[in-house]
């Protein structure tokens, strides 16, 4: 019943797919034509926010997560918005401008800015300020940075 090798050669001299033996005991690769009768082995990622909430992966800010990854082996500037306990983090290679400064206090709703250079790796990251930081920054930046770019970081704020 099983076709020898020389009747079941296609005319490039390859096995075709009916002739083709396969193991005994093995079932046949379910494919794409299974749908949704297999459980996908890709799902969307989630995060959980600060507040609890789910949160999709897209709505994170790809421009601060890249940056602050080139900030592992460079110096990057930075500028943070201020706002309590919470704030919004710009990260950039070169100097960040007055309305690029602006346009994040429109979009978070204010903030005092604070404005200098940061590098290092996320469980040091240092944050170098030209005046004395308030108590609050460090929390704030990790707040923030969780929040936007879903990494957690530990900033150290150097002042003057």
């Amino acid at each position: 019943m099983q076709e020898t090798l020389e009747s079941s050669q296609a005319a490039g001299g390859v096995l075709t797919a009916k002739a083709s033996p396969r193991r005994p005991g093995t079932a046949p690769a379910l494919g794409l034509r299974a749908g949704s009768d297999v459980p996908a082995f890709y799902r969307r990622p989630w995060l959980i926010s600060l507040e609890g909430k789910l949160i999709m992966a897209a709505a994170l800010d790809a421009e601060l997560i890249a940056a602050l990854r080139m900030a592992k082996g460079r110096k990057m500037f930075f500028a943070f918005l201020l706002k309590g306990s919470d704030g919004k983090l710009i990260v950039s290679p070169s100097l960040i401008g007055a309305d690029k400064i602006n346009e994040a206090k429109k979009e978070f709703g204010g903030g005092s800015p604070w404005v200098g250079t940061c590098e290092g790796p996320f469980i040091k990251m240092v944050f170098k300020v030209t005046k004395a930081p308030p108590a609050t920054m460090h929390a704030a930046i990790k707040k923030a940075v969780k929040r936007d770019a879903g990494l957690g970081i530990e900033p150290i704020i150097e002042g003057p």
